[in-house]
C-alpha cells in the first residue's frame, strides 16, 4: 500500500491500476511457471533469479511491467519452504492485491491534497553580489570548498 499511495488522487488511481494489472498478469505468469518450478530445487532457484532480474530491470521504468515479474517471484519464494498447491497462493495474492488497492484509494480519499504553494520571486535590478550591495571593501572571501578567494561574491 505504501507504494500505491501517491501525492494526489489522480496519481494514486494511476498507480492502483498499474498495480492491479501487473499483479494479475504476474499471477497468470506464476500459474504458467509453477509446474516447471516444482520439478526441482534448481529450477525453482533459476526461476526466482530470472524474475528477480526482470523485476529489478523493469520496476523503475514501468511499475506494472515490473509487478509482472515481482509477483511470480514473491509467490515462488514461498515454495522454498516446501512445494504448495498453487490455487490457494493465487487466490490469496488476488485478494491481497484488491484489498491493498482499495485501502490505498481510501487513504488517498481520506487525506486531502495539499494546496500547491507558489513561489513568487521579485525581479532584481542587477546581480546579487557583495560588490553590488556596496560591501566589496571587505576584500575577497575564501571559498569554503577549495579555500581559494573569490572576487567580492560570498558563496
Amino acid at each position: 500500500m505504501a507504494a500505491l499511495y501517491q501525492a494526489d488522487l489522480a496519481l494514486t488511481w494511476g498507480r492502483g491500476v498499474q498495480r492491479m494489472v501487473g499483479n494479475l498478469l504476474g499471477v497468470l505468469v506464476f500459474a504458467a511457471v509453477v509446474p516447471l518450478a516444482h520439478t526441482g530445487a534448481l529450477a525453482l532457484v533459476l526461476c526466482c533469479l530470472a524474475f528477480s532480474f526482470g523485476g529489478e530491470a523493469l520496476i523503475s521504468r514501468n511499475y506494472w511491467l515490473g509487478s509482472v515479474c515481482v509477483t511470480p517471484m514473491a509467490l515462488l519464494v514461498t515454495e522454498f519452504a516446501g512445494f504448495q498447491e498453487p490455487g490457494p497462493l493465487i487466490a490469496e495474492r488476488i485478494v491481497d492485491t484488491l484489498v491493498g488497492v482499495l485501502v490505498g484509494l481510501a487513504a488517498a480519499l481520506a487525506v486531502p491534497d495539499r494546496p500547491r504553494q507558489r513561489v513568487v520571486r521579485t525581479e532584481r535590478p542587477g546581480p546579487r553580489t557583495l560588490a553590488a550591495m556596496g560591501r566589496s571593501s571587505q576584500g575577497p572571501y575564501p571559498d569554503q570548498r577549495t579555500g581559494e578567494t573569490t572576487e567580492g561574491v560570498r558563496p
